[in-house]
């Protein structure tokens, strides 16, 4: 039986370069690059406007569309991936719920989605968990000018990145390489040959 084609899981947080590098990766693999779609997210700006209302569909939305990438293409080719559903509910969506925009009832409903998660055939061979500075994640915000995302304060960033910390330190489904993109040049070419080595290693 052939083995499985590798398929690397980019996690991190907003603005930290994840779309950026899973391109320069997938290019570098000749993988399959799975990039998270934001403007295809119909309740992602409206849930800017009013997070009480629109939490749990923009959540749902992302989950949707994480594990649709995740299952999308067959097992023997090699893929990258822009954020797995994983993100979408141990991160984002227990913020919402620390916030208060998110219910009980709205939480058991997602607890039982990452249950199906779980179950999908194909899943994550290695995890790549760019993290980088809030100030520095806040000045990639303010550059690329998304309108809904110009709210966004420093307090949410600092939130955000303890919130990876603890969910790459909970993760055993495979095994996770930390890149602080601050510090990678723009080629990111050294954390493309960690990538590398950790696959034919593993």
């Amino acid at each position: 039986m052939q083995p499985e084609a590798p398929f690397v899981a980019v996690a991190g947080s907003i603005a930290v370069g994840k779309s950026g590098f899973v391109s320069k990766l997938a290019d570098a693999l000749g993988a399959e690059a799975l990039l998270e779609e934001i403007e295809a997210n119909p309740f992602f700006d409206r849930f800017y406007g009013d997070p009480a209302r629109w939490s749990f569909h923009s959540q749902m939305a992302f989950a949707a569309d994480a594990m649709h990438r995740q299952v999308s293409s067959p097992s023997d080719v090699p893929v990258v991936q822009d954020r797995t559903v994983y993100e979408s509910l141990d991160v984002f969506c227990q913020i919402l719920y620390d916030e208060g925009h998110l219910s009980e009832a709205d939480m058991r409903i997602f607890s039982r989605l990452r249950n199906v998660a779980l179950s999908l055939p194909r899943q994550p061979t290695l995890l790549v968990h760019l993290h980088a500075p809030t100030e520095v994640i806040m000045e990639r915000i303010t550059k690329r000018q998304r309108p809904a995302e110009q709210e966004i304060t420093n307090s949410y960033i600092d939130t955000l990145n303890a919130r990876y910390v603890e969910f790459v330190e909970a993760w055993t489904v495979t095994p996770v390489i930390a890149i602080d993109t601050a510090r990678a040049d723009q080629s990111m070419s050294a954390e493309i040959e960690l990538v590398r080595g950790t696959l034919a290693d593993g």
